[in-house]
């Protein structure tokens, strides 16, 4: 047993190492911990020997469960561990607060069996769940700018840019539901230095008129909108943005709450794009 155990913790450490090494240029893959470290919430399901953290150049991160094996490993028993693997997961995320253990209690989903399909989500239910753990400003990595000329001059830019960006916030919210002429722009950008020298902006500490934002997950740029040659944030990412902003963002997200009530099929996804 005590062999076993050495060479478990030697697999470990060499399969770490190897995969840390291939892995592309300031990613980065770390031993977070080993046995008891791993354990299950549940007496009755065995932890798993480690627990890997892959991160990635923005800082987002997600950990992986590991199994190690000192002998060779049979087909028969790769869904064993996979399932064993799996269901460890789902226990430690329902006992960490996971969305998986706290959307269906709060009847925000339905699924057709524990590990089925969703079949309904309360959508404004969902907004507001995700908006108690979700904040604009500090969720994301936001820097303030100025164009000199305006944020006209900016959306003119926009329509010629070749960075990859999505306007979020007031100007977003206001091509759906306008309540005041918005002031300040905001766009999730990858690289707001790059996108700030391809767009002709000015570092501003205060005063500044546009907040170039690098987004916490690349979803804030997915399926994004275009309007007039301009690149807008879908509006299930404006909302949560606008509730959790600055200024009159959550007046502006209760003027596009009533737009998604109204407009429902125009801005919704088949639930078979949502699991």
């Amino acid at each position: 047993m005590w062999n076993s155990h050495i060479s478990a913790t030697n697999l470990i450490d060499t399969a770490v190492k190897a995969i840390g090494a291939r892995l592309p240029p300031r990613w980065r893959l770390r031993d977070r911990g080993r046995g008891a470290a791993v354990q299950a919430p549940q007496d009755a399901l065995p932890g798993a020997d480690a627990v890997w953290e892959l991160r990635d150049p923005d800082g987002l991160a997600s950990d992986i469960l590991v199994e190690a094996q000192a002998n060779p490993v049979e087909p028969r028993m790769v869904g064993r561990v996979a399932d064993r693997l799996q269901a460890l997961s789902e226990s430690i995320c329902g006992q960490t607060g996971a969305p998986s253990s706290l959307l269906e209690p709060d009847a925000i989903v339905d699924k057709e069996s524990p590990r089925g399909r969703i079949v309904r989500v309360d959508w404004e239910a969902l907004a507001h769940r995700w908006a108690m753990d979700y904040d604009f400003a500090s969720s994301n990595v936001p820097t303030t700018w100025l164009e000199p000329r305006g944020t006209g001059a900016l959306f003119s830019r926009l329509r010629d840019t070749g960075i990859r960006y999505a306007v979020t916030g007031s100007f977003a919210g206001h091509r759906l539901a306008p309540i005041a002429e918005p002031r300040l722009a905001a766009l999730y950008v990858d690289d707001p230095d790059i996108a700030a020298r391809s767009l002709g902006l000015r570092p501003a500490e205060t005063g500044g008129n546009v907040f170039l934002v690098r987004p916490f997950d690349p979803v804030a740029f997915e399926r994004a909108e275009h309007d007039d040659g301009i690149a807008f944030a879908r509006a299930t990412q404006v909302l949560p943005d606008l509730m959790t902003g600055p200024g009159r963002g959550p007046a502006e997200a209760e003027a596009l709450l009533a737009w998604m009530r109204d407009h429902e099929a125009l801005w919704q996804l088949p639930l078979t794009e949502t699991t």
